[in-house]
């Protein structure tokens, strides 16, 4: 090969030859990887607003003490201002109020509030003026939902499905019970009330309550450390007027709704739902099924051998936010692979496998 496309080629096998260029090209693509890596990174993370998170009261959740504790938790990739915290509830600004710190704000009312919906919101940003808002509600009923079932005799293999009137009480969890006995029961109640997720004087279940086994073959999800509760529900189911003894029942099917705006609000996998039942001092999984869903609700249904308290919980799914420069991301890994091309390249021609012609 002669000419100028000659000459090209033989000053870049001499540079390739050349130890000290070799060293300093090496050094270069290495910088090249590093900075492009930082910068991949770095992107994202400048990006990125902080979380909020508010714990405690639940989204659209029925309590019962008109002096709640509101906690709200936030975080941040970088440094959350500090000075950027502002508190409401129901549209007052109670920030001075709250006792607000660098990881989150807890706020208890002076007085009791009015009986009905409430509203909270917050508002934070970080360092880099990434901001956040979060808003939520709540209810304050004057009393417990409750409700009880006259059922009359239950023979053996019956099947027996109850379904639940709950009339105009809110916040309507289970909505169908069905026993399946062993021996004949008579004259039997079934007594079912909503607990206030506060009052509920018991051991708050967590993830190492749950083994959150996929419902269908081929799931997968990853999940946080945090499991929300929906309900407590208290649970009887009488005889002539005294408990019925476990070994008297075969199967009890429990059916119930979690609404969708609870699951939205906290990023709640529905696939995740449990229902847990508290036994012997701890909190036990029974298995629990996906039936359907609508607009408003997603049904369940969940296998237990007795009645007691049960609590029906949720695990806050994982999810891998990508940033609005998605771009520039994209240009920083095509320059990588580019690079990388280039060492193959030189590395052909210094093992002999690539060669010029002269």
């Amino acid at each position: 090969m002669g000419g100028f496309g000659g000459e090209f080629m033989r000053l870049g096998k001499s540079l390739v030859d050349n130890k000290i260029v070799w060293k300093l090209f090496i050094f270069s693509i290495v910088f090249i990887l590093f900075f492009s890596c930082f910068a991949f990174f770095y992107v994202d993370t400048i990006r990125a607003e902080p979380t909020i998170r508010i714990e405690n009261p639940g989204l659209d959740s029925v309590i019962y003490d008109k002096t709640p504790t509101i906690k709200i938790s936030y975080y941040d990739v970088g440094i959350i201002n500090p000075d950027s915290i502002v508190f409401y509830l129901d549209n007052i600004d109670l920030t001075s109020s709250a006792n607000v710190t660098s990881e989150g704000l807890v706020y208890i009312p002076s007085s009791e509030l009015a009986l009905g919906r409430h509203t909270i919101l917050l508002t934070v940003s970080d360092t880099l003026n990434n901001s956040a808002v979060k808003s939520d509600s709540f209810n304050i009923a004057s009393s417990i939902s409750s409700v009880e079932e006259d059922i009359g005799d239950i023979n053996p293999d019956d099947d027996k499905e109850i379904s639940i009137d709950w009339g105009t009480a809110s916040q309507m969890v289970f909505y169908s019970v069905v026993i399946d006995s062993v021996n004949k029961l008579e004259d039997t109640n079934l007594f079912i009330a909503n607990l206030s997720i506060s009052s509920a004087d018991i051991t708050r279940p967590t993830m190492a309550d749950t083994t959150l086994i996929s419902f269908g073959a081929g799931y997968s999800i990853t999940y946080t450390q945090n499991l929300f509760i929906y309900s407590y529900s208290d649970i009887e189911f009488l005889s002539n007027g005294s408990s019925i003894n476990e070994t008297n029942i075969d199967s009890i099917t429990l059916k119930f709704k979690i609404a969708k705006s609870w699951m939205d609000s906290n990023d709640v996998d529905k696939n995740g739902v449990r229902l847990l039942r508290y036994k012997n001092d701890g909190w036990q999984e029974l298995t629990t099924n996906f039936d359907s869903e609508d607009t408003n609700f997603v049904y369940y249904s969940a296998m237990t051998k007795g009645f007691s308290l049960f609590a029906l919980v949720g695990p806050e799914k994982l999810v891998e936010k990508t940033s609005a420069g998605g771009g520039i991301n994209v240009l920083l890994i095509v320059g990588v692979i580019i690079a990388v091309i280039i060492i193959i390249i030189l590395l052909l021609f210094k093992l002999g496998y690539l060669y010029i012609e002269k």
